[in-house]
C-alpha cells in the first residue's frame, strides 16, 4: 500500500527505452546525473555503488588522456563516491578497497589534489556528522594507546580509517608531533 502511493506517481521507463551505456567514453554523460543527485546516497546501495566503482576505475583507465578528462571524471564521480563512503560507516571495508584501488591509477598529484578538495571543500551535513564520528572514535582508540595494545588500537583505529582516512591520519599525525615536541 504505502509503497505504491508514494512509487505509483514516479514514469517507469520500458527497458528498451533505458539507455544503455554503448562505449565506456559515454559514462560520464550517462551517469553524471544519476550521481549528481544521489550524491552521498549512493552508499545505500552497496551493489550500485560497487558497479559504479568498478566502472570508474576502468573509465580512468582508458579515457584519461587529457588533464581536462581526468578533472571531470573526478568532479562527476569519484568525488560523490569518496563522499558516499564517509557516510557508509566503519564497516565499508570492501567498498574502501575498491575505490582506493580504483584511485590507484590516477597520478599522485592528482590524488592529493583530489584528498585536499574533499578536505577543504563544502560538505553536506551528513558527511559532516560521519567524519566527526570517525574523529570521535580515533582520539578514544589514542587516548587508550599504550606499548602493550598497540596491535588492537591499530586494527580499531583501521575501522575509522576505511571510511574517513583524510581525519583519522590527520588526527593520529598530529598526536604523533605534540608527543614529538614534548621531547625536545
Amino acid at each position: 500500500g504505502d509503497a505504491n502511493e508514494r512509487f505509483g506517481k514516479v514514469p517507469c521507463l520500458p527497458a528498451a527505452q533505458h539507455p544503455q551505456l554503448q562505449e565506456l567514453s559515454d559514462l560520464l554523460d550517462h551517469v553524471q546525473p544519476l550521481v549528481t543527485l544521489l550524491d552521498y546516497h549512493i552508499a545505500e546501495n552497496p551493489y550500485a555503488y560497487s558497479q559504479l566503482v568498478i566502472l570508474s576505475e576502468r573509465y580512468l583507465v582508458q579515457h584519461t588522456e587529457t588533464p581536462d578528462q581526468v578533472d571531470k571524471a573526478c568532479r562527476l564521480i569519484l568525488h560523490p563516491l569518496l563522499r558516499s563512503l564517509a557516510v557508509s560507516g566503519h564497516n565499508a571495508t570492501y567498498y574502501s578497497m575498491q575505490v582506493w584501488q580504483a584511485l590507484r591509477v590516477l597520478s599522485f598529484h592528482t590524488r592529493f589534489a583530489i584528498y585536499e578538495t574533499l578536505q577543504s571543500g563544502t560538505k553536506p551535513l551528513l558527511v559532516q556528522h560521519a567524519e566527526k564520528m570517525a574523529l570521535q572514535g580515533a582520539r578514544h582508540e589514542m587516548k587508550r594507546l599504550a606499548k602493550e595494545n598497540t596491535k588492537q588500537i591499530g586494527r580499531n583505529l583501521s575501522k575509522y580509517l576505511h571510511s574517513n582516512p583524510n581525519v583519522v591520519v590527520t588526527h593520529v599525525l598530529n598526536q604523533i608531533e605534540s608527543f614529538e615536541n614534548i621531547g625536545t
